[in-house]
């Protein structure tokens, strides 16, 4: 997949990605649909982001990223979808992480 590498198309997939569960693919009728998305009958409804940001430069080697991270996004009706779904709340969570140089 070209948007998994790093390439003109894209920054490639971190250390670590988000990935949905077969349940949630499931329970929402998700497919594949574009590069790092899957949809449903009405679009686009789940996407991984992904971005490198704070780059280190050296006269000795190409520049890379202090600071790389995902994302998973959902469209706000699926949301709600879930929620009515289950009686456990839904929790969102960000995570941060920065990895120092070797």
């Amino acid at each position: 997949m070209p948007a998994a590498a790093d390439a003109a198309q894209g920054l490639g997939l971190p250390g670590f990605a988000l990935t949905p569960t077969p349940w949630l693919r499931t329970a929402l009728r998700l497919r594949p649909g574009a590069p790092l998305t899957l949809e449903d009958d009405r679009g686009p409804a789940l996407r991984l982001i992904c971005w490198r940001t704070e780059y280190e430069r050296s006269a000795y080697r190409l520049p890379w990223p202090r600071t790389s991270g995902c994302a998973v996004v959902i469209r706000p009706d699926l949301l709600d979808i879930l929620s009515e779904g289950t009686s456990a709340p839904i929790v969102t969570r960000d995570v941060v992480m920065r990895l120092e140089a070797d």
